[in-house]
């Protein structure tokens, strides 16, 4: 009657300990899907954000680019005016000498 009570309280005790088990072990998963999927749109926010910064910046970039070649070519073109002018101007001193 006592081993028959013991054997009946260990299969009691061992199922209770296995379905605690698998609540634990339910809860650890659910937690770490949760933070799992929380860490990938984390990490895909900043990609996202990664990407219109990089962007942006070369945009930017060819803005700056752009500017400096159109300031580039207006002084050229300044400096071939000046020249042409003085050029004429010394063909014009020699016509008159």
């Amino acid at each position: 009657m006592y081993a028959e009570k013991m054997s009946e309280m260990r299969k009691k005790h061992a199922q209770e300990f296995w379905e605690r088990q698998t609540q634990v072990e339910n809860a650890y998963l659910e937690r770490f899907q949760t933070e799992h999927a929380a860490k990938q749109r984390r990490d895909l926010d900043k990609w996202r954000t990664a990407i219109c910064n990089i962007s942006m910046h070369t945009k930017k970039q060819i803005k700056d680019l752009q500017s400096k070649e159109s300031a580039m070519l207006e002084k050229m073109r300044h400096l071939d005016l000046k020249k042409t002018k003085k050029a004429m101007d010394n063909k014009l001193m020699l016509d008159v000498m």
